[in-house]
């Protein structure tokens, strides 16, 4: 589904949606992240087990050796462009 869950997962790679408009722009509907109250920006991050994981040494997004998708973690903030770069570079340990 084009929904920045399971994008997350797929792509074993954080997506940051900075605001209402940018989702508009990437997603055909709300889904059930951006549903949360209050939620003005977003974020999505794999949880990926071991090597292969987006950002780890010798990893590329789509690396599976090793890499196991448990799941994905969904986040939403109360301001728009919530997520600055230093945040997003910490999405990736």
């Amino acid at each position: 589904a084009p929904l920045p869950l399971p994008e997350c997962v797929r792509t074993r790679a954080p997506v940051v949606i900075p605001s209402a408009a940018a989702w508009d722009a990437r997603y055909p509907g709300p889904g059930p992240l951006r549903s949360v109250l209050g939620g003005r920006a977003w974020a999505a991050v794999p949880l990926v087990l071991g090597a292969g994981a987006a950002g780890a040494p010798g990893g590329t997004p789509n690396d599976s050796p090793g890499g196991a998708v448990l799941g994905a973690l969904g986040l939403s903030f109360d301001a728009p462009d919530a997520v600055g770069a230093a945040d997003q570079a910490l999405l990736l340990v």
